[in-house]
């Protein structure tokens, strides 16, 4: 047997630049060969039947027909349906950089397939939403260690859902950028839907107990929820108090204990307590009315005034 290296295979301009292979052989490929790749844009404007090549538009093999660009069968988990669900956002974002904000098919645990909003812009995009509770008035709903599933098929910063709340189970290890992955960073972030604007986001990166905590699959507290000593990257903080101040649970002399669910005000180091805090999402006790003073936003009439936010949690 012989074989031939080279950097460049050209065809003859006698046979249209064309390297062909004879009827009744064969080229054996022990290596990989690479496709053409285009975008729509891009793709050839005067191909040949058979032609073939990936489009990274739409993430699918094409092929030409003597007509027109057909799509080959793909198997590409980007989300556009049930068949086609992703792990995550991110996981999405990687078959498709051009992906916009909005609904996409992710399975989560327990249910299979379902529509999950995912933000695909904010510090780079790829952010799965997996929690949301309001503080418009003093109820019961989960904590965000509970496994219980409430849809997270809306977008949570529209002033339309408002008062919608929503959980999927997992936060940790259910939406990392494969299926065998875990999630890497998290999101906290406080929507006021009355100026249609963050008040804050802080993005944290997950360690082992803060994984564990947001895991749990117990609707209740948990002090490892943003440990404040997690690596964070503040994004986004409009508070008229407390501006900069990164929100943390572990505080031990009062707040951090279930009563309040996160501190943004002085947690550093713990025990040392602020004094604008978010309640915990139960809506039970004395505390109940102070959804959400963590950035002085109390209408004017002291902390414990409700108002139109919520607090939102993202995982990529």
């Amino acid at each position: 047997m012989s074989s031939l290296s080279l950097h460049d295979l050209q065809g003859i301009s006698t046979y249209s630049n064309t390297i062909r292979i004879p009827s009744g052989h064969r080229l054996d490929m022990q290596g990989t060969a690479k496709l053409p790749t285009w975008t729509d844009a891009t793709k050839p404007g005067s191909p040949a039947v058979g032609d073939v090549g990936y489009n990274t538009s739409t993430a699918t093999l094409e092929f030409y027909d003597g007509e027109d660009w057909l799509q080959i069968i793909s198997s590409v988990k980007d989300g556009s349906s049930v068949a086609k669900a992703a792990n995550s956002a991110q996981a999405i974002k990687n078959v498709n950089p051009s992906a916009t904000s909005g609904l996409y098919y992710i399975t989560v645990a327990g249910q299979g397939a379902v529509q999950v909003y995912c933000d695909m812009s904010t510090d780079g995009g790829g952010w799965t939403f997996v929690y949301k509770t309001h503080h418009a008035n003093s109820h019961t709903f989960v904590w965000p260690s509970s496994n219980s599933y409430y849809a997270a098929n809306i977008n949570p910063r529209d002033a339309s859902y408002a008062n919608t709340e929503c959980n999927l189970p997992n936060k940790y290890s259910g939406y990392g950028r494969t299926e065998t992955t875990n999630a890497t960073e998290f999101l906290i972030e406080g929507y006021d839907y009355g100026s249609g604007n963050a008040d804050f986001i802080y993005k944290y990166s997950y360690d082992a107990e803060s994984g564990a905590a947001w895991d749990a699959g117990t609707d209740s507290y948990q002090q490892n929820f943003i440990r404040y000593t997690l690596p964070v990257t503040q994004i986004v903080d409009r508070c008229g108090s407390n501006n900069g101040t990164r929100p943390t649970t572990d505080s031990v002399s009062g707040r951090g204990n279930g009563t309040y669910w996160f501190d943004k005000a002085s947690p550093n180091p713990p025990g040392s307590d602020g004094n604008w805090d978010v309640a915990n999402p139960k809506g039970q006790g004395s505390p109940a009315n102070k959804k959400d003073a963590n950035c002085n936003r109390y209408g004017g009439g002291g902390p414990g005034l409700y108002r139109s936010s919520s607090t939102l949690l993202w995982v990529r």
